[in-house]
Formats: C-alpha cells, sequence, structure tokens
C-alpha cells in the first residue's frame, strides 16, 4: 500500500523534504510513541526538518522585501515592512504549521520581482531587449519560477494571468504580445510533465485534486458520487457566487491585521510618481483579484 502515487499534492514541497530528509541522521525518525506521555517529545521530524524549511522560506520573503522596498521608497519603509512581515501572526502561523505556503509566497515574490527588475532596466529607453542586459534572462527566470510555484499549489496557476498582463506592460514596444505568449508558454512548460504524469496514473491532469472544486459534505460522505451535476454552468455559477461572498466577507480581514490593512488600502490610493512602481501596485490588485 506504500506504494500508492500522490495524485492528490504537487511534487516541489514533497520532493524538497524528501532532499532534506535524505539529509538527515537516520535516528531522527526513530518513533518516540513508547515512552511515556509526560515524557514523550514532538515529532522529531517535523520539529527539526519540516519546519526549519518553512521558517527559512520565509526569511527569505523577510530579505527579498525588505531589499525589494529599498529599492522601491528608502531604508525607513524598507525597515518598517521588514518589521511587519517579522511580527506578523499570520505568517509565523503558516511558517510553522508545516505546509507550503511559505514556499510558494516566496516562489511568487521571486517571480514577480524578476519581472519588476526587467522593467526597471528598460525604463532607460532601451529599443530591444537586447540592449538592456539580462531582460530575457530575468523574464525566463520569472516564468520559471511561476511554473514551480503552479507545482507548489495548483491554484496558484491563476496568479499568473495578471504577470502575463505585466510582462505585456513591460515589453510594451518590443513585441509585447510574443513575449506575453511566451511567458505563458514556459509556465506551461514547467508544469506540463507532471500533469502528464497525473494524467497517466490517474486520467486526469490534476489528480483528486480537481475534487476540491467542489468540495462538499456530501462529497466526503459518499462512495458512489454522481459529479455530472456538479460540473454544470449553473452549479458552478452558485457555487462561485457563495464562495465570493464568504472571501468579501472574511477573506480581506485575513489578508493583515486591521491597522496594516488600512495602509494597503491607502496604499492603493496613493499617486506615485514613478512609473515602474505603479505597475507593480497594479499588479498587486490584478493578484489579489485573481486569488478570489
Amino acid at each position: 500500500i506504500f506504494q500508492h502515487p500522490d495524485i492528490l499534492n504537487p511534487p516541489l514541497y514533497p520532493t524538497i523534504l524528501a532532499g532534506v530528509f535524505r539529509l538527515a541522521k537516520p535516528s531522527i525518525f526513530q518513533s518516540n510513541l513508547g515512552d511515556p506521555v509526560e515524557v514523550r517529545q514532538p515529532y522529531r521530524p517535523e520539529r527539526w526538518l519540516i519546519l526549519p524549511v518553512s521558517q527559512l522560506c520565509l526569511f527569505g520573503v523577510l530579505l527579498l522585501v525588505y531589499f525589494w522596498t529599498r529599492q522601491l521608497f528608502d531604508q525607513r519603509v524598507a525597515v518598517t515592512v521588514g518589521l511587519l512581515l517579522l511580527f506578523s501572526d499570520t505568517l509565523w502561523s503558516y511558517a510553522i504549521s508545516g505546509l507550503p505556503t511559505m514556499l510558494l509566497m516566496l516562489l511568487v515574490l521571486a517571480a514577480t520581482y524578476c519581472l519588476y527588475r526587467a522593467d526597471r532596466r528598460l525604463n532607460d529607453g532601451a529599443a530591444s531587449p537586447g540592449s538592456a542586459p539580462g531582460v530575457s534572462a530575468l523574464l525566463i527566470a520569472s516564468a520559471v519560477l511561476m511554473g514551480l510555484s503552479a507545482l507548489t499549489r495548483y491554484s496558484s496557476l491563476f496568479l499568473a494571468v495578471p504577470l502575463v498582463v505585466y510582462v505585456v506592460r513591460v515589453m510594451r514596444g518590443r513585441r509585447p504580445v510574443v513575449w506575453g505568449c511566451a511567458y505563458a508558454a514556459i509556465v506551461l512548460a514547467v508544469v506540463l510533465p507532471w500533469w502528464l504524469r497525473n494524467e497517466h496514473v490517474s486520467h486526469s491532469v490534476l489528480g483528486i485534486a480537481r475534487y476540491q472544486l467542489i468540495e462538499n459534505d456530501s462529497l466526503l460522505r459518499n462512495y458512489a458520487v454522481d459529479l455530472k451535476a456538479s460540473w454544470s454552468l449553473r452549479s458552478s455559477v452558485s457555487r462561485t457566487l457563495t464562495q465570493l461572498r464568504s472571501a468579501w466577507g472574511d477573506g480581506f480581514r485575513n489578508l493583515s491585521s486591521d491597522l496594516s490593512l488600512f495602509f494597503f488600502v491607502v496604499g492603493l490610493l496613493y499617486g506615485f510618481r514613478r512609473q515602474d512602481t505603479s505597475r507593480l501596485r497594479n499588479v498587486v490588485v490584478a493578484a489579489l483579484l485573481a486569488g478570489i
């Protein structure tokens, strides 16, 4: 039974954890269930292997956002943002959860940062990507990172849509449609081998993860489920409207603490003089809509 293929989870995060497990000593995996309850320690692989991976991703996010904010604004703003992230209860709750959330956050931020750097390099009036060194490499790196994000969580593929639009804006006057299509093709090329593997072992590119779209109590309690009605246009629209209501009521409040969220909304209304900063803000707003 241990050879059953995983047809639910994307492969990147389990692969990283598997690599970390291989580097660890075998003694760390010894079970302590036989010890008395009063002296039993937490599961050691979770404490010493899984949680440090997420926390390293969190610190990677902190460093990336700090240096990125310093480029966008100044040292004071960068320090303020870094401290807000460092003491964010929401981020730390994910960092100690063992979930791939922090890895996904790092990959998406890195993909967006690559596009931002490409935007900055093209602001000198270059006539073609070749005259601005490294722009093509930044675009390719961003697409690969976005593909890896989709291999961390399938639903993050929706975030590629605003990034493709960002590429078109960045490359305006330099065959933007071609670059946007190339970006999307690279993202799909990274994800495609795993989708083909899923199709081979489960006859579905997403495996059983596709049932998360229609997950409800009746699905979990049924052995023989008739899914024909679940994929109809009427039921899909009804389900989307119901979930939008909950996302509008609770989703924005879960973005941050109330005080930080107020400053975020004010930042959306502020008129930046630098066009690259304004374009980046539009990407953030589009990513929020794509997430919803």
